[in-house]
């Protein structure tokens, strides 16, 4: 591995290092303080049984919980593109030595075909395999679009959230109901999170495009 890509790659883990740094201070405390699932799904049990319906509670507890269970989706979202950078190098490796082994694939032995009936099981093997390459470069093709275009609606994406964060943040009130924080901490949550979802889905970009075959 030349002295170039090591450096390269320790820029990467260093990057992700401080990301995960960040990430430890950056949910709001208040979050320990909200209520279960459970608890909410009983609540809208209660409510819907009521007459009449008060429709705007159901409403709010309903995304209340809607927001707690999103956040472990979140979550698993923001970890799969930090993986993607953390495990890169091992991924790029095993990448290389694919594309080294392709000679060596049995269909590419034509010159070891003795019999009529092995060299035609070959040439049929082969077709299946372009086929199936056709197949995997369209597919690649689409998602290397789909990456350029993430180059330009990320940022602008973190952007756009970062402005939502800060306007919930200074809408917080300390002297509205208990309901009314339930709702203010848990939108202010899931924008933090979507945030670092988004910053992993730039920082991978690299990666995922280099990972493309």
């Amino acid at each position: 591995m030349s002295l170039e890509v090591k450096l390269k790659m320790t820029r990467r883990l260093w990057w992700l290092f401080l990301f995960l740094s960040v990430t430890l201070f950056s949910l709001p405390s208040s979050s320990q303080n909200l209520p279960d699932a459970a608890f909410l799904k009983s609540e809208i049990t209660r409510l819907n049984s009521e007459s009449p319906k008060n429709e705007t509670l159901i409403n709010q507890y309903e995304t209340l919980l809607s927001r707690i269970n999103g956040y472990e989706k979140q979550t698993a979202t923001r970890e799969k593109y930090l993986n993607i950078v953390s495990q890169f190098p091992v991924q790029r490796e095993r990448l290389l030595k694919k594309i080294d082994d392709v000679e060596q694939l049995d269909i590419f032995n034509i010159r070891r075909k003795d019999k009529y009936s092995d060299l035609s099981q070959s040439i049929a093997t082969l077709q299946a395999a372009l086929i199936e390459w056709r197949s995997t470069y369209q597919t690649n093709s689409d998602q290397n679009k789909r990456l350029i275009n993430e180059k330009t609606t990320l940022p602008q994406s973190l952007a756009q959230t970062d402005k939502e964060i800060e306007q919930a943040s200074i809408i917080k009130s300390d002297t509205a109901s208990q309901l009314d924080q339930w709702l203010e901490s848990t939108h202010l949550t899931s924008l933090k999170l979507q945030r670092q979802v988004t910053s992993a889905q730039l920082q991978s970009l690299d990666e995922r495009t280099e990972l493309l075959i």
